[in-house]
């Protein structure tokens, strides 16, 4: 999903990547492994941004009884050539953990963490 939005600081147009899933939020494709993408990195249209692990729809539970459902990995791809610019759903993140614990030390956001649908999660500057 790709919005855009005008920055009052920089003057700059940037385009907002937003979730389409209720899940988990993981930054790599397997577990320990680089990221998809770091904050300055261009990207092609298309790219892998993130991924979202996300449960398969409620209409399948009587499928499976009390068990739990299976899940799903989305991949959420960049709408647009350009220059990621920051990695919302991490400073989401990040300012919830420090009002929770009161602390101001600025905190490492762990992979994983759960995003709700239409959280922003990515902002990108166009390039041509």
């Amino acid at each position: 999903i790709g919005t855009s939005v005008k920055t009052s600081s920089a003057e700059m147009e940037l385009v907002e990547v937003r979730s389409a899933w209720v899940g988990w939020y993981h930054l790599s494709p397997v577990y320990s492994t680089k990221p998809y993408v770091q904050v300055g990195q261009i990207v092609k249209k298309g790219a892998p941004l993130c991924r979202i692990k996300t449960r398969t729809e409620s209409r399948l539970r009587p499928l499976f009884g009390s068990k739990r459902l299976p899940l799903k990995n989305y991949t959420v791809r960049a709408s647009i050539k350009g220059m990621i610019r920051e990695r919302c759903a991490e400073k989401a993140r990040e300012t919830e953990r420090r009002l929770d614990t009161g602390s101001e030390a600025i905190m490492t956001v762990q992979d994983g963490f759960s995003v709700e649908y239409n959280e922003l999660l990515f902002l990108i500057e166009p390039v041509d």
